[in-house]
């Protein structure tokens, strides 16, 4: 993946080699997406640069503001992984990093969430990975992120997610919520509460734990009609301290987290989660963590 921050470097030349190169429309389109802007520059000389054609492209349908932006820093991808093609970069929330894409022959939207660190490169906890995610893309539930797929590229390892609405308005976490409100009212709060230990009631009828709920694992559209992000990436194990006070993960969870978990040894349990509901409400009550 790429970053996208850097100026403009390419040329007009450049940029239509990487259009073309990029696959995302046949040859032929591309040579006639080229002519019919040419006819453009003739009438408009200072159109005659790669962010003039990005930006017509992107208004005649042709690209997205993501693609745009990558083929306008001088790459040609990539944006297409097995069956999936790039669409947009998600900036925010729990699922920063990950990027909404289309099936490349149905147009089905979906999140392509990528695994990365040394530790998906465990055998074990590969296996570990694959088994719950095997679990998970088999519960279906209105309150639960959907889990279409887990890919193994060798080069890419990632995730098939279900497009809910990301990006669109109204469609944000729980912690996105309250860091802009605070805390909610209480029919709001109860409502939420309710929608996620009925989620939480239909992983636990699975065999499924969550493990580590955070307001960043709910989601909500502008009802505040709930989706459980659960992360099938998470492998479930004990703590180890002192090492875990480092590990992001826990450190975020740490204020959802039952007592008992925190003992040498201690699994997370399906009772554990409901702790991590009852400080969730909390705090959607009040405004503050449980023991802040």
């Amino acid at each position: 993946m790429h970053n996208t921050n850097n100026e403009d470097m390419t040329t007009p030349s450049e940029f239509w080699l990487n259009f073309r190169e990029s696959k995302l429309l046949e040859n032929q389109e591309c040579v006639a997406l080229r002519q019919q802007f040419a006819k453009l520059v003739v009438k408009n000389p200072e159109l005659d640069q790669a962010k003039s054609i990005a930006a017509w492209l992107i208004k005649n349908g042709k690209l997205t503001n993501y693609q745009a932006t990558v083929l306008l820093k001088g790459h040609k991808g990539p944006f297409d992984f097995g069956r999936y093609r790039v669409q947009n970069r998600i900036s925010k929330g729990s699922l920063k990093g990950g990027f909404q894409a289309r099936h490349k022959d149905t147009g089905h939207p979906v999140v392509l969430r990528f695994l990365k660190g040394d530790e998906f490169k465990n055998p074990v906890v590969w296996a570990q990975v694959t088994e719950r995610a095997k679990v998970t893309a088999t519960i279906k539930d209105t309150n639960v992120w959907r889990i279409y797929d887990l890919i193994d590229q060798t080069s890419y390892r990632y995730i098939v997610l279900e497009d809910p609405g990301v990006g669109t308005d109204g469609f944000a976490s729980l912690a996105d919520k309250l860091r802009s409100t605070a805390r909610l009212d209480s029919t709001t709060a109860c409502f939420i509460a309710w929608q996620v230990a009925g989620a939480l009631a239909h992983l636990h009828q699975c065999k499924t734990l969550f493990g580590l709920l955070t307001p960043d694992q709910v989601w909500l559209d502008q009802q505040n009609r709930v989706k459980l992000l659960l992360p099938a990436e998470q492998t479930l194990r004990p703590l180890s301290l002192p090492a875990d006070e480092s590990n992001e993960q826990f450190v975020k969870a740490a204020d959802y987290m039952s007592p008992e978990w925190q003992f040498p040894g201690a699994m997370p349990t399906a009772q554990s989660d409901i702790y991590s509901l009852g400080s969730l409400l909390f705090q959607m009550l009040t405004g503050m963590t449980p023991f802040p």
